[in-house]
């Protein structure tokens, strides 16, 4: 539950993936597509902290695609979904912990990111944007 060091490494997209699996009673996507969904978000996250380049967010995505595995999971109320990561049991009192990717290959443990750029960064998961 509360991996430390490298092995924090495998909660790669849960931290999102578990928001999404409540807002949809477990019942809509299986558990690694919530994930794959919440790599797609955590690399958002990474690119816009300057952690990951474009083509890297990319080139994961494109992966995920290719084997139908989706990509996309549409935020309605990016401050509800903000919200809803202090439900899980990885999140402690006011702080939330993710684990992004530092390029390919790497991965940073961040637990002090601005809660205006994650909600920049859930917003941009809104009904208009589909790629």
């Amino acid at each position: 539950e509360k991996e430390k060091g490298v092995r924090a490494v495998l909660n790669y997209g849960h931290t999102f993936g578990h928001v999404m699996e409540m807002q949809t009673q477990y019942s809509k996507y299986l558990h690694g597509e919530c994930v794959a969904m919440g790599m797609v978000m955590a690399n958002a996250l990474a690119f816009s902290l300057g952690l990951i380049e474009q083509d890297e967010l990319e080139r994961v995505k494109m992966l995920l695609e290719k084997y139908g595995i989706p990509t996309h999971y549409t935020i309605g109320d990016p401050q509800n979904f903000y919200d809803a990561f202090f439900l899980d049991k990885k999140s402690s009192d006011d702080t939330i912990t993710f684990i992004l990717p530092h390029h390919i290959g790497g991965y940073v443990i961040k637990d002090d990111v601005e809660q205006e750029r994650v909600l920049d960064m859930l917003s941009q998961f809104g009904m208009e944007h589909k790629s």
